[in-house]
């Protein structure tokens, strides 16, 4: 007989009677498989399961209360198969569960972070651990959010987290923050159960988590120590190595600049040889070339080569082939470049000289005019002579 009570102050609201007797029923029965569960006593847990199946069926009362149990139901088939080895049909009871609802719907229920629980448990043990390992995350995840909803066996997460840390020999890190979590949950489990049993109080208290924990502390300081040893050791080989580099990069540039050296000789040998001109006449030039550039005799402007042959008491071409070979110029080239440098350092020393126009510092140089000076102090410094001065007047320092 259907019993209809209506005492409600909103007009129209009903309550069924047998409705709500059945959600009480579905209340006591689920509390009794999770009891069960917990002792252990799973072939009892699943004969109320098996009873809490058919009872969900009759009832039609409020749909979210339904829809409650048809979760807490399935994930405790699967919890009770997992603890009696039966791995794959506890993992297919979960795959049904979260292909009969949408992710969506169920990602904030209370009891999501249990459905990712076991399905990461029975995947590790399946040997499919690391994509057991990725569940095991979401579910710790999730219990992040509530650590008030703690439960005992929620501490499996971290247990199997923890051996897969250790056997895969994953970073020490992850393995010290997995014990730090299971120390934590412990501890909240124990605040959270004080006046249950003492038994099960004790079995959160576990010392050999925190010699563990001081175990991996001390490998990572050792492995940090190790770590920057090898560094040092890194860098003092990489230091050694660049200092031979170095080196030997030296003495190449060394030996390219004796074999430049020594080249060069040889090759100014040949071309004495080949000028066919006296060896003690050759080297009377270089003297007297040498007086000549100490004197400042190129500061004269109407100087010629044959004019300084015959003041060197030889002929012009002798004169003209000796600064080919030595001087690596000719005749004109040669003056111009010991006239532009020796107006570079004076114009820089010499405060009344850079008050000259440019014309009047380039008769002060040899030069016969003004145009003839400013190429070739742009060809020789690649500036021109009136930017050098300006540079010089606002204090600019070119040597």
């Amino acid at each position: 007989m259907r019993l209809t009570l209506k005492k409600s102050r909103r007009k129209g609201a009903d309550i069924n009677l047998n409705d709500l007797y059945l959600e009480n029923e579905l209340y006591s029965i689920s509390n009794f498989v999770l009891c069960y569960i917990e002792l252990k006593l799973l072939d009892s847990a699943q004969y109320y399961l098996d009873i809490g199946y058919k009872k969900i069926k009759k009832y039609n009362g409020t749909p979210n209360v339904k829809y409650k149990y048809e979760i807490i139901f399935p994930t405790s088939h699967a919890e009770i198969n997992y603890y009696k080895k039966n791995y794959r049909a506890s993992l297919d009871t979960i795959n049904d569960l979260l292909s009969s609802f949408k992710l969506e719907t169920i990602g904030g229920n209370k009891h999501f972070k249990s459905i990712y629980l076991f399905k990461g448990l029975n995947l590790y043990e399946l040997n499919n651990k690391k994509e057991g390992v990725t569940y095991l995350l979401k579910a710790d995840s999730i219990l992040n959010k509530n650590k008030s909803s703690l439960v005992p066996y929620h501490r499996m997460i971290y247990e199997k987290l923890l051996d897969y840390y250790t056997n895969e020999n994953i970073d020490l890190n992850k393995r010290l923050k997995c014990l730090n979590k299971l120390i934590e949950v412990d501890s909240i489990i124990i605040k959270n159960y004080q006046f249950f049993e003492p038994t099960l109080i004790k079995e959160f208290e576990n010392p050999e988590l925190f010699k563990e924990k001081e175990k991996i502390i001390e490998e990572l300081k050792f492995d940090n120590i190790k770590s920057k040893s090898i560094i040092w050791i890194v860098l003092g080989v990489l230091s050694t190595c660049i200092l031979i580099l170095i080196l030997y990069y030296k003495r190449q540039q060394t030996y390219k600049v004796r074999h430049k050296e020594l080249m060069h000789l040889v090759n100014k040998a040949k071309s004495i040889s080949q000028l066919k001109v006296p060896r003690d006449i050759f080297n009377d030039i270089l003297d007297k070339l040498e007086t000549f550039e100490r004197k400042k005799g190129y500061l004269k402007s109407d100087i010629t080569i044959n004019q300084l042959a015959k003041t060197f008491g030889t002929n012009h071409k002798y004169l003209s082939k000796v600064i080919n070979i030595e001087k690596d110029n000719n005749f004109s080239q040669y003056l111009n470049d010991l006239r532009i440098t020796y107006a570079f350092t004076e114009l820089q020393m010499n405060d009344k000289l850079r008050s000259f126009t440019i014309v009047a510092i380039a008769k002060e140089n040899g030069f016969k005019n003004a145009e003839s000076f400013s190429k070739a102090f742009y060809k020789k410094y690649k500036i021109k002579p009136s930017f050098y001065l300006k540079q010089l007047s606002r204090g600019v320092n070119f040597i």
